[in-house]
C-alpha cells in the first residue's frame, strides 16, 4: 500500500499542472492587427542547457511554429514592435527530477490611460504553466513551450484569419 502511495506522489508530481491564462476574448481582441512581431526567449539556467535544452534551440522552435503558421517574424530589435516573450525557469528538486514554471506572453506597447504620454511594453497575452519531469528528458519542457506557442497561435489565427 505504500508503494502504491509513492507511485502516486510521484505522478502526481510528473504531470503538468493546468495551464493559468489570460486568455479571454478582450487579450485574444489585442493581437488583432499585429502584423509581425518579434520572438525573446529569457536565458535558461545552465545546468539544463547541459542536459540538452538550449535557449537557441527554443529561439529556433518557437520561431519556425510562428513562420508555419503564417505569422511574419522578425529579428531585428529595433522599433516598437510587439514580441512573443517566452520565460522558462527550472529548479532541480533531486538527482532525477525537475520541476518548471512557464510563461509564455506577448508584450507590446501601451500606454496607461491615467498617463497616455507614458509608452511602455505590457503583457496583453498570456499562458503560464508549471510541471515537473524526469531530469533525463528535457524534451518534456521543449513540449511544454510547444504547447503554449499553439495556444498563442491559435488565438492570434481566431482575431487575424488568412
Amino acid at each position: 500500500m505504500r508503494m502504491l502511495s509513492i507511485v502516486s506522489i510521484i505522478l502526481a508530481l510528473v504531470s503538468p499542472l493546468p495551464a493559468a491564462s489570460i486568455q479571454n476574448p478582450v487579450n485574444r481582441e489585442s493581437l488583432r492587427g499585429i502584423r509581425n512581431l518579434r520572438v525573446f526567449v529569457a536565458d535558461i539556467d545552465a545546468e539544463i542547457e547541459q542536459a540538452g535544452l538550449t535557449k537557441s534551440q527554443l529561439q529556433i522552435d518557437v520561431e519556425l511554429m510562428l513562420r508555419k503558421a503564417g505569422i511574419p517574424v522578425i529579428t531585428s530589435s529595433e522599433g516598437n514592435d510587439p514580441y512573443l516573450y517566452v520565460d522558462l525557469n527550472v529548479h532541480n528538486a533531486k538527482d532525477t527530477l525537475y520541476f518548471y514554471s512557464l510563461n509564455v506572453s506577448l508584450e507590446q506597447m501601451v500606454k496607461p490611460k491615467r498617463n497616455p504620454s507614458l509608452e511602455l511594453y505590457a503583457p496583453t497575452w498570456q499562458s503560464s504553466e508549471t510541471g515537473a519531469g524526469g531530469r533525463n528528458k528535457p524534451n518534456s519542457i521543449r513540449d511544454s513551450v510547444d504547447d503554449q506557442v499553439d495556444k498563442f497561435i491559435n488565438d492570434y489565427l481566431t482575431v487575424n484569419p488568412k
